[in-house]
């Protein structure tokens, strides 16, 4: 059951991406095939959580900085290892907050799973690169007139 929860939170926050976002047109074979899916991309990241990190990446090493939401200000650092970030966060002053890793899916998303120092959880979802979590819901909602539920989502782990 506790595999499939990290799952079922995925699948769910593909849904709120249109399906144009998740995979590329393969039906015009004409095109030159594109190079393997590139390093983590340098840019906004939208972390689905309410935050947007400002990141930079040279080489092998990413840092960022939450420049939206609750936890601005903090930093992130990370290494990077082909479709793998490993990184850690700490405040303003340097100080030790978290750790995780993320891992790409697609050019446009990594779901990411974060502890914090003591190893207990402390978040996971997608990073959305470039465009905002909520964008493709919101574009849905407005193509169609229908009401948009902004209620946050039921607790997935129960309790």
């Amino acid at each position: 059951m506790m595999r499939a929860i990290p799952v079922l939170a995925l699948i769910i926050g593909l849904a709120a991406c249109q399906p144009s976002d998740l995979v590329r047109d393969q039906s015009d074979d004409s095109t030159p095939h594109e190079a393997a899916m590139p390093a983590f991309p340098a840019g906004v990241w939208s972390d689905g959580l309410g935050n947007a990190w400002d990141m930079t990446i040279e080489a092998n090493a990413l840092s960022g900085l939450a420049v939206e939401g609750e936890i601005r200000g903090v930093i992130m650092k990370g290494s990077l290892y082909g479709e793998r970030l490993d990184y850690q966060i700490s405040d303003s002053a340097g100080v030790f907050i978290a750790r995780g890793s993320a891992h790409r899916i697609n050019p446009s998303h990594a779901w990411f799973e974060t502890e914090w120092a003591d190893g207990t959880p402390a978040g996971h979802g997608l990073f959305h690169f470039g465009h905002d979590a909520m964008a493709a819901e919101i574009r849905k909602a407005h193509a169609s007139d229908a009401p948009m539920d902004l209620r946050p989502c039921p607790d997935l782990v129960g309790g």
